[in-house]
């Protein structure tokens, strides 16, 4: 949601030419926004930022954009897409909307922050306005042109006696109004969305407690959901690590350059097990075990991605532990589990893997410690440090052997 700064107001033109005067006052009217504002959870400041904008929400679920903190509710998504309006971003006109306020009031949204927006955005093709809440039964959609008919600007944008109840009631309505954005606001449209990400390499450390160092490097980042883009992202990241001595990185994704990297992603990593492999990533989401259900070992033989979106993972209430081959993780320390299953993993090709000691350290750049607990890299990391100690073996005689050898060296990951 949106909101909308107003200049001074402007003087009107005494044309009283038909369509031109009322195309000549809705100019006028929106010629006063100065600013655009969108609020949304701080949660999800990340995810705009490598997304490349404020997306609608039936685009973002055509991407395959997972929501961290979405601002509306079932009913309130459903009822956009009966009426069309799940198509648009939405914005208001000041820094108080009934649907920002019911997200706050029922914890959808814990931390608002507020979006500076540049009004060019207006000058998108197919933005509309609504003079009410948008999805409010009988409410109909409006041009642009026609925001200075719908709209009360002069109850926006100028100063009134506020202690007027008439006035209050005014502005009570106009505060409801909405402009719906189709599909996106642009990124470069937005002012104070920071282009610098931040974003850890793991530097493994056999004879150093942790086993693993863990550090941040700042770099700008190129927006965008396209492979180019997370490429670029990968360089700018190994480039910032190079300048403070941290060099070659290996990128540990699918959208790494190195064939190597892309072998080591979650994604494409096997487990064996008596009977056969399965995908790591698999069996990572099919071992959780859940208030109300779990371990759901059908998504074992699932595909990863798909593993990782089955909805029993959301609807089946608090996260307890993890239980694989019939063995229980508890959730800390959080990261190991997901530790002991790459190890595992990466267990059968270890003499292969010695080539992984050239390397200064793993990233990844799709892991996002704000967003994120476990990471690929991270992982990766520990099975070199494991591999230079001679302590494999150990590591993976059983889940015990694992956390209390994790115990003994304190591994404990900083950004979790």
């Amino acid at each position: 949601m949106t909101k909308v700064m107003c200049k001074e107001p402007i003087v009107g033109s005494t044309c009283n030419e038909g369509n031109v005067f009322e195309r000549a006052e809705t100019r006028m009217s929106l010629d006063t926004i100065s600013t655009l504002y969108h609020f949304t959870d701080r949660r999800n400041l990340a995810s705009i930022r490598e997304s490349g904008g404020l997306y609608s929400w039936a685009k973002l679920q055509e991407m395959g954009v997972e929501v961290e903190a979405p601002g509306g509710d079932d009913w309130s998504h459903n009822a956009d897409a009966m009426k069309g309006l799940d198509a648009y971003v939405h914005l208001c006109f000041r820094g108080r909307h009934p649907m920002e306020y019911r997200a706050r009031l029922e914890r959808r949204i814990v931390e608002s922050v507020f979006l500076r927006i540049d009004p060019a955005v207006l000058e998108i093709e197919g933005v509309m306005c609504t003079d009410d809440v948008s999805n409010k039964s009988g409410v109909e959609l409006y041009s642009i042109d026609d925001a200075a008919e719908r709209i009360d600007f002069e109850v926006l944008c100028t100063y009134q006696d506020w202690n007027d109840p008439g006035i209050k009631e005014r502005l009570r309505q106009a505060e409801k109004c909405e402009i719906l954005v189709p599909d996106v606001v642009p990124i470069d449209l937005i002012r104070n969305l920071s282009s610098v990400a931040e974003r850890p390499i793991f530097i493994p450390c056999p004879t150093a407690p942790g086993l693993v160092n863990e550090r941040l490097c700042q770099f700008v980042w190129n927006a965008g959901l396209a492979p180019s883009q997370k490429r670029k992202n990968i360089r700018a990241l190994h480039e910032a690590a190079a300048a403070v001595g941290y060099s070659p990185l290996l990128e540990v994704s699918t959208k790494s350059d190195e064939k190597l990297g892309q072998h080591l992603s979650a994604f494409n990593l096997k487990v064996r097990r008596s009977w056969g492999e399965i995908p790591l990533e698999s069996a990572f989401q099919g071992s959780k075990v859940f208030e109300g259900g779990g371990p759901y070992t059908d998504l074992y033989s699932a595909e990863p991605r798909a593993a990782r979106r089955d909805p029993r993972l959301q609807d089946s209430g608090r996260l307890l532990r993890f239980n694989f081959d019939n063995s229980d993780f508890p959730l800390n320390p959080k990261t190991a589990f997901y530790d002991w299953l790459y190890v595992k993993a990466l267990f059968p090709h270890r003499e292969w893997l010695a080539r992984l000691e050239q390397y200064a350290g793993f990233t990844d750049i799709e892991f996002n410690p704000q967003r994120s607990i476990n990471c690929q890299a991270r992982s990766c990391a520990l099975f070199v440090a494991l591999r230079s100690n001679n302590l494999l073996e150990r590591a993976l005689q059983s889940p015990e052997s694992f956390l209390e050898l994790m115990s003994d060296y304190t591994y404990l990951p900083q950004q979790v």
